[in-house]
This record gives C-alpha cells, structure tokens and sequence, in this order.
C-alpha cells in the first residue's frame, strides 16, 4: 500500500514540475512587404536584394535572382548577407512568402 502512494505521489510531483515549467508559444511574423523595408535595388531586371527589420532587432536581408529567393538573418545587414543561407541556391522557382 505504501508503494502505491509514493507511487501516486511521484506522479502527481511529476505533473506539477511540468505543468509549472510548460511555457506559452506564440508565433511572430517578419513582413518582407513591409513600409520600413528597403526599395530593391539591382543592377539588373532579373535581380534584386532587400532588407527589412525583424523581430527582436534583427534584420531581415532577402536576394532574388533568376526566380531564386534567399532569406538571411543577421544583428546587421552586412551580418544577414555573410550568413550561410546567404550563399546558398535553390532550383527555381523559390520565392519566399510575404511574411516569414
């Protein structure tokens, strides 16, 4: 009987530690259409690259060639195009959507 209680006992102390650690998630947006985004610029029609301010103070850098669309994070524009997924390709079409 004693080992049926501790066993009860352990698990309501389970329940507790993780009913009480759980976090609420939410899920936040960066518009890449929005007003504070830069203009593209380009040097070419079938090119461009962008930035616009992301969550949290980060900055959103976005390039487009060839019907290619690359996103890239970084703490400065200069950062987000140094990144890895700043240099990566992927077969057309790519193209990322209005708020990511």
């Amino acid at each position: 009987m004693q080992r049926v209680i501790s066993f009860l006992l352990s698990i309501a102390f389970l329940a507790a530690v993780q009913g009480a650690s759980a976090q609420e998630s939410a899920s936040v947006y960066t518009s890449l259409k929005a007003k504070q985004c830069s203009k593209p610029k380009s040097q070419d029609v079938d090119s461009a690259t962008w930035t616009c301010p992301g969550i949290a103070g980060l900055i959103v850098a976005i390039s487009e060639d060839d019907v290619r669309q690359t996103v890239s994070i970084g703490r400065t524009a200069a950062a987000a195009r140094k990144e890895p997924a700043a240099s990566t390709q992927f077969g057309p079409p790519n193209v990322a959507n209005d708020a990511i």
